[in-house]
C-alpha cells in the first residue's frame, strides 16, 4: 500500500470517506437534517459499570450508530462523549433526508434499547459545515440552530424526538406507535 493510499484510508476513517471526495469547499452552508443520538444518564451508567465494559459497549453504540447513519446515506460528523451527529443532505438537496434520518434513528433506538438508556433528537435547517480551527489543530464539522435543537430532543427521554420542521416529511408509518414523536416542546 502506497503512503497516498494509506494516507486516504487513515482520513477518510476519522471523517469520513464522503467528505475526502468532496473536499473541494473548505466551509459550506446548507439545508441539513441533523440527527443525534445520546446515551441518557451517562455520568450514572459510568459509575455503575466497570470501565471495560463502558469501553465496550460504547464502541458497539458507536459502530452501529455509523453503521445505520451511513447505510442510509447520511455522514458520520462526530462521535463527541455519549453523543453521536449524523447529518443528512450535507452535500446536496436530498427531499428525501429526514425520512432517512429518521430511519436511521430507529434503527439505532432499536439496536440498542435492551443495552442503552438511548435518546435520538432529529431536527433540520441550514447549517454551516467545514473545517474549523487554526493551523495547529482544525476539524471538520457543524454548526448550527438544527444540531442544537436535535441536541435538545435527543436529552428529552428515550424515545426518538424529532422537530416540527420535518414532521410532514416523515412518512405516517414511521411516526406510529410510541417511540417516534414530534417534539414541540422544545424551541432553539
Amino acid at each position: 500500500m502506497n503512503n497516498e493510499h494509506y494516507l486516504k484510508k487513515i482520513f477518510s476513517r476519522y471523517i469520513g470517506s464522503d467528505y475526502t471526495l468532496k473536499s473541494q469547499d473548505l466551509k459550506k452552508e446548507n439545508e441539513t437534517v441533523c440527527l443525534i443520538a445520546e446515551v441518557l444518564d451517562f455520568a450514572n451508567f459510568v459509575e455503575q459499570n466497570s470501565f471495560q465494559y463502558v469501553g465496550v459497549l460504547m464502541n458497539k453504540y458507536y459502530a452501529i450508530c455509523a453503521q445505520e447513519i451511513m447505510h442510509n446515506q447520511g455522514s458520520v460528523d462526530n462521535f463527541c462523549g455519549k453523543n453521536v451527529i449524523g447529518l443528512f443532505g450535507l452535500y446536496e438537496q436530498d427531499e428525501n433526508a429526514g425520512e432517512r434520518a429518521c430511519k436511521s434513528g430507529m434503527q439505532i433506538y432499536e439496536a440498542l434499547k435492551n443495552e442503552l438508556n438511548l435518546g435520538v433528537g432529529i431536527c433540520s435547517g441550514r447549517i454551516i459545515y467545514g473545517e474549523f480551527g487554526n493551523d495547529k489543530r482544525a476539524t471538520i464539522t457543524g454548526f448550527g440552530l438544527p444540531i442544537n435543537c436535535a441536541n435538545k430532543l435527543a436529552g428529552v427521554d428515550s424515545k426518538i424526538n424529532i422537530c416540527e420542521t420535518i414532521a410532514g416529511l416523515i412518512p405516517e408509518e414511521l411516526r406510529r406507535g410510541n417511540a417516534v414523536r414530534v417534539g414541540k416542546h422544545i424551541s432553539g
